[in-house]
């Protein structure tokens, strides 16, 4: 901040204190360093500005939870996939949240993020949908909602995706993170995210750790 690098931002309608920006010096100090798609958070007070604020923040809280539990091996946020999509040939199908990694069993495990946490108009979807089914670099799939109606809305738009996409709570994943319970698109069965990543496999929570639980 001293240096204008940083951009405070004290808004009334945040409950977890200040945010900061990264301000035009900063992006362009992050750009030399090597960072991907580095750019400022704009229009902060604007009401399209806070939702994209509220949705980075609990964002935010999902990567930590996943950090907490030891297993996170990699976290690729929107900006660096942005990046990788529109300048090389190596990107991902859609502008996923994050693209996640994690070791479980031994195995590092990958999979997209999305936090939804508005509805999108409903002709969105299909071509979501379209994005999803044509991925070859992904086999998971992870929607969060903030409430089980957003939830019950999105499942049913991606209800007929011809790959294996899973839905839970947002509340849920912050207080169970893998073995929060979901459900695949088109099925009313419920299973836990770590089962579904490890095709069944037995694993186990030790310390902060999840370990294949198989002698």
């Amino acid at each position: 901040m001293k240096h204008g690098l940083l951009i405070r931002h004290d808004l009334p309608f945040i409950s977890r204190g200040s945010v900061y920006s990264i301000s035009e010096a900063g992006v362009s100090e992050l750009a030399g360093k090597g960072e991907c798609y580095a750019r400022p958070i704009d229009h902060l007070k604007s009401i399209d500005g806070q939702g994209r604020l509220h949705h980075s923040l609990d964002l935010n809280e999902i990567h930590l939870a996943l950090k907490r539990t030891g297993t996170l091996v990699y976290w690729t946020p929107e900006t660096e996939i942005r990046s990788r999509n529109d300048l090389t040939t190596a990107g991902y199908w859609k502008y996923y949240d994050a693209v996640v990694v994690v070791r479980l069993a031994g195995q590092d495990r990958k999979f997209a993020l999305e936090y939804e946490r508005t509805p999108k108009a409903a002709r969105q979807y299909l071509s979501v949908r379209q994005r999803i089914e044509q991925e070859t670099s992904i086999a998971h799939f992870l929607y969060l909602m903030p409430n089980y109606d957003l939830l019950w809305f999105v499942a049913d738009k991606l209800s007929e995706c011809n790959r294996p996409v899973h839905f839970g709570l947002l509340k849920d994943f912050l207080q169970l993170t893998l073995a929060l319970p979901v459900r695949r698109n088109g099925s009313p069965v419920s299973m836990t995210l770590i089962s579904v990543l490890t095709h069944g496999q037995v694993v186990q929570k030790t310390g902060t750790l999840w370990e294949n639980s198989a002698v």
